[in-house]
């Protein structure tokens, strides 16, 4: 857990210092003074400052995992291991896992009335949501699936593992979703659930980080940078789909905190998920060292 918190914490500095100097360096403002004001004016500037600032926050995590991995394990983490056979196809696979599912989410939403498109638009927030894909699936899935999952089920049975595991995946989102409110609570169960199995289910499956990374990917992206939504409690950008503002049960949009708050999400992610964990049950991955489930 240690080494999992420590690789977003230091992402997440790195991540600070670069928006921090991006507004010293164009504006000649005093940036905000604490974390509060900085995570405010943040979803305020999403573009340029957040956009940089997370595409940073991804190349920092690669670098970091692979460091902190060989210092813990004194070897480099052959889940991260670009050079694999079908990496590359993994990746791929998981963006379209991710666009699918969250495609399957909006459709829900458009037969429910909730979610409304009028057109597309070219805006920077497609830019953006990209970044929160790539800054987030860089660092959170070596973290939490690779350093806490992976470490977990080595010493404990992969159930207990996935449970420990997503529930600190989903406390950590508490520090990026303030501005949720009263949704908040609503999209950290909708977090735990969605992807207690499916990142899990996805890690096991393959015993590499390079599906849930892509599904991670594809997720944020098609959520904030296509279809214009809140990620993970974040204030929405404008995304490629130009859209009415979002009405309706917050059970079925996930309110203020987005659609990741949302019954549909939590459902078709536990599914996906279970589904993937009965073929990685199937293939023999999941086990212990000293016990096969």
């Amino acid at each position: 857990i240690g080494l999992a918190f420590g690789l977003q914490v230091i992402a997440s500095i790195i991540m600070t210092t670069v928006f921090v100097t991006w507004i010293i360096s164009t504006t000649g403002q005093k940036p905000p003074q604490d974390s509060a004001a900085i995570m405010g004016y943040l979803t305020e500037h999403a573009w340029p400052a957040l956009t940089i600032a997370m595409f940073a926050q991804g190349f920092v995590g690669i670098w970091l995992y692979k460091r902190l991995y060989r210092r813990a394990f004194k070897k480099l983490p052959e889940d991260f291991d670009h050079r694999q056979k079908g990496v590359w196809q993994e990746l791929a696979t998981g963006i379209l896992i991710g666009f699918g599912l969250i495609s399957l989410v909006v459709l829900v939403m458009m037969m429910n009335g909730s979610y409304q498109p009028v057109g597309l638009q070219l805006v920077p927030g497609i830019l953006y949501g990209l970044a929160l894909g790539f800054g987030a699936a860089f660092v959170e899935e070596p973290a939490y699936r690779g350093f806490l999952l992976g470490g977990l089920a080595k010493v404990m049975s992969p159930a207990r593992a996935i449970i420990y595991s997503s529930i600190v995946f989903g406390l950590m989102h508490l520090m990026s979703s303030t501005s949720a409110g009263g949704d908040q609570a609503l999209g950290l169960i909708g977090i735990i659930v969605s992807t207690a199995l499916l990142f899990a289910g996805a890690y096991f499956l393959t015993k590499r980080l390079w599906l849930a990374i892509g599904i991670h990917l594809g997720w944020n992206f098609t959520l904030g940078g296509v279809y214009g939504l809140a990620v993970s409690g974040l204030p929405a950008a404008e995304g490629l789909v130009k859209h009415q503002e979002v009405t309706g049960s917050h059970l079925v949009t996930g309110g203020n905190f987005g659609p990741e708050g949302s019954l549909t999400i939590m459902v078709l992610g536990a599914a996906i998920g279970a589904v993937m964990l009965w073929m990685a049950h199937k293939k023999g991955n999941l086990k212990t060292t000293s016990q096969k489930v």
